[in-house]
């Protein structure tokens, strides 16, 4: 490979007399987004419209913004972005928009249509960045990637690293790439709608080529280097990863899909062999190594910080005092600066003094057989319906259920609902830590290991999280993480069950 593995050592000397470049354009502000429904029905039709931004210091991916739809079909929400970026939403059918700190954006569409290409082309937009909006409109609707044809092509080319190259050559750099540099060309797009088609252009083939490393190839040689299985332009992509500058930004796949896919792929190749599981994905690299990617300083701090952000979001502290005089340097007078400090802060003070709810029961099984787990959960339930949520303090699904879904389900159900917490594969010193943050009321249990052998079995369980729901006489009726708080479908089911 052409990158040399270096000590952090040498890439905090390499970094510490770099500065953030054009600071300004991190800045944050509110967006205003009125907007308009066409055809709309109160009776069919979804009350809630959601839009999705990003903040590149946040620890989640995506920063979910809802607001009720009025029965005219009109809405309008704000909220705050740290930068200028495209956004999306969804209303039956998603598209993407662009949006600036201290903006205001008036949007109309069509809510009945089910083609996507038809729900982007009644789009139309008014106000600030109509300019903007509007290429951005153009782009997708004459992409020349349908998503699904593509993904669906991309699973069945899925037979060897080189077939895998020849098929995103075919599509991305021999197409796709094609028509971004004509776009621009053709259209002259303002400067951040540049640098937003330009990452595409760049990100879009590596973060698919890095899906397939990560995922989906599994090596017949153990003892191969893991790197080696793979052709040289399929390496020559990954690892010759384009200067990004702040302005990149403007673009979230740079700090969401692409570091958490490269951190995996290099935890594949400093390991060296096939050991990875997707749950430790976040939690593996720069414990003793770093790739040094030269000048190209902010895709350094953007795949650091991943690491850390992934490390203090589970509640570990580790990673920060191995690494406190690295990341001191590395991101020392950058927009990363203060944020870190703030986040290392909360950690340690939630790890040290978990505040838990006043409806937070720690218990214990009265025996260690995970045999009787299931009955004791079922006799203490009193004859209530039971929601079993199945968790690990490392899982981000979990967590973002937590976020996002408990509380809701939670309210909606109060004492009809027997709620139980089972943290399993776990660092026991973060369960307590985790339950505060979160605020998660109801029982909670911890098990070992070998006690979670015994009880995947009983609940079905095939990953995390996993939910299950149990009758009023015991039975176990349903199994899977399509049962999440999140979904209306899990608060039907519940719901016919208390009534029965």
């Amino acid at each position: 490979m052409k990158k040399l593995i270096v000590l952090l050592i040498a890439l905090t000397l390499f970094l510490s007399c770099k500065k953030e470049d054009k600071k300004e354009f991190f800045t944050k502000g509110e967006v205003t987004i009125d907007g308009k429904i066409n055809n709309f029905s109160s009776k069919e039709a979804s009350k809630e419209i959601t839009f999705y931004s990003y903040d590149f210091l946040s620890s989640e991916w995506a920063e979910r913004h809802t607001t009720k739809i009025d029965s005219s079909g009109t809405f309008s929400l704000k909220f705050s972005i740290p930068n200028s970026q495209v956004i999306w939403f969804r209303y039956n059918n998603a598209a993407s928009i662009y949006v600036e700190p201290n903006s205001n954006l008036k949007i109309s569409f069509d809510g009945n249509t089910k083609d996507a290409k038809a729900f982007l082309n009644s789009l139309e937009f008014n106000g600030m960045l109509t300019a903007e909006n509007e290429l951005i409109k153009k782009y997708k609707i004459n992409t020349k990637i349908d998503t699904k044809t593509y993904y669906d092509a991309y699973n069945s080319s899925k037979k060897s690293p080189k077939e895998v190259y020849n098929f995103i050559d075919s599509v991305y750099y021999k197409n796709q790439n094609k028509y971004i540099d004509d776009f621009i060309i053709e259209n002259n797009p303002p400067e951040n709608i540049e640098n937003w088609l330009t990452v595409e252009k760049e990100i879009k083939p590596i973060t698919d080529l890095l899906l397939y490393a990560i995922f989906d190839f599994k090596p017949t040689n153990k003892d191969k280097k893991f790197e080696d299985n793979f052709p040289k332009e399929y390496l020559d992509k990954i690892n010759n990863l384009p200067l990004f500058k702040s302005e990149s930004f403007v673009n979230y796949d740079i700090y969401t899909t692409l570091p958490d896919y490269y951190n995996a792929y290099l935890g594949r190749v400093i390991k060296d062999k096939y050991t990875v599981e997707w749950k430790q994905a976040d939690s593996i690299l720069y414990h003793k190594e770093i790739y040094n990617f030269k000048e190209n300083q902010k895709l350094i701090q953007i795949l650091f910080f991943d690491e850390l952000n992934n490390s203090l979001k589970n509640n570990d502290l580790s990673f920060y005092n191995t690494y406190k005089k690295s990341i001191d340097s590395i991101f020392k007078n950058t927009v990363y600066e203060n944020a870190i400090s703030e986040k290392y802060a909360f950690t340690k003070d939630l790890i040290e003094n978990p505040i838990l709810p006043k409806k937070t029961e720690l218990l214990s099984f009265s025996s260690n057989d995970a045999n009787t787990f299931l009955d004791e959960i079922i006799k203490n339930a009193d004859g209530k319906v039971i929601y079993i949520d199945n968790w690990a303090t490392w899982c981000g699904p979990c967590k973002s259920e937590f976020k996002n879904g408990t509380p809701e389900l939670k309210n909606k159900f109060l004492d009809k609902v027997e709620f139980v917490y089972i943290c399993h594969l776990s660092d026991k010193k973060l369960w307590k830590p985790t339950i505060a943050q979160y605020k998660v009321e109801g029982k909670h249990y911890f098990i070992t290991e070998e006690q979670n052998k015994v009880l995947k079995e009983r609940l079905n369980i095939t990953g995390y999280p996993t939910y299950n729901i149990i009758d009023k006489n015991g039975e176990l009726l349903h199994s899977g993480f399509e049962f999440r708080p999140s979904l209306q479908k899990t608060s039907t089911i519940l719901s016919e069950l208390i009534k029965k």
